[in-house]
């Protein structure tokens, strides 16, 4: 069964915009935490051990996914993706994870420099240069988390549907023509305007 265009544009759309919408929710999310006094130090300070030990490790892992999706880059999959350009999008989506990994690294280095005995908790209407930066490590971090979650959901997609064509086909050429029309439609609509 092949899905209705609109439909398509719709997942398409979503899969390259949610990491900064949920990008945003996450600053706001932080903001709201930093003007009700939520944020504790000694707990933030906890978060902020255990983000760097994830985004390294979710960094790392989309390393390897990149490995895995060399070692199978010739299979019908890979060529049909390759063919009709989403090789750009698949680039952009693996660079915005690791760049915003490493910027939550670096975020996170910056906010534990900071004194957030100092600063905690602040007024409704302060602005100062401590609170932007814990704005942006709320954007980047669920952003790397969306980011993340977005290449891994798509080579997990790809490695399973080439999975189920071996298992049909004995040398792996032949895959199913509603598969290959869904990955044809989902990777050549939109390709013009590639953005995390």
């Amino acid at each position: 069964m092949i899905k209705s265009s609109f439909t398509i544009k719709l997942k398409v759309f979503w899969e390259k915009y949610n990491p900064i919408v949920l990008g945003v929710i996450g600053s706001i999310i932080v903001y709201k935490a930093l003007i009700n006094g939520e944020l504790l130090v000694t707990s933030f300070n906890n978060i902020l051990n255990s983000t760097i030990t994830f985004s390294s490790i979710i960094v790392g892992f989309v390393g390897v996914l990149l490995a895995i999706l060399f070692s199978i880059k010739n299979t019908d999959t890979i060529k049909l993706l390759f063919k009709h350009k989403a090789k750009d999008r698949l680039k952009l989506y693996f660079l915005s994870t690791i760049v915003s990994g490493v910027i939550l690294v670096m975020l996170s280095l910056i906010v534990f420099a900071l004194n957030l005995d100092q600063i905690l908790p602040i007024e409704c209407n302060d602005v100062s240069k401590e609170v932007i930066v814990l704005l942006l490590w709320g954007f980047m971090f669920t952003h790397m988390l969306a980011s993340g979650y977005r290449i891994i959901n798509i080579v997990v997609y790809i490695i399973f549907s080439d999975s189920v064509n071996k298992n049909k086909e004995p040398d792996g050429i032949k895959m199913d023509k509603n598969k290959k029309e869904e990955l044809r439609k989902r990777y050549s609509s939109s390709n013009t305007n590639n953005s995390s």
